[in-house]
């Protein structure tokens, strides 16, 4: 939103807190998908279900996802819609859904 309304690195007064939450919320989603993944095997040589690459692929994006808003802020507005779309998408994949 900071970077939606023209803000910028310098001027964002809780900067520090966002990207501590971002990569807590990162570390959380990654233990717990490879933790449902390990549950979810069928012994040690289980495949990987097709999901996997493309969660892991999501995963990277939405890491990288807090850069791009201060070095494109003219795709926030469309960053605001894409990324949870994203996450909308790979939750869907996992549960079957698509």
């Amino acid at each position: 939103m900071h970077a939606m309304n023209g803000g910028t690195k310098e001027t964002n007064k809780a900067r520090k807190w966002v990207a501590i939450t971002h990569g807590v919320s990162l570390l959380l989603v990654l233990v717990a998908g490879f933790g449902m993944l390990a549950k979810s095997a069928r012994g040690p040589s289980a495949e990987w279900p097709y999901y996997i690459p493309i969660k892991l692929g999501v995963w990277f994006v939405l890491g990288g996802a807090l850069v791009l808003f201060y070095r494109k802020p003219e795709w926030a507005k469309a960053l605001w819609i894409v990324l949870p779309a994203l996450g909308g998408l790979v939750a869907a994949m996992v549960f079957r859904l698509i």
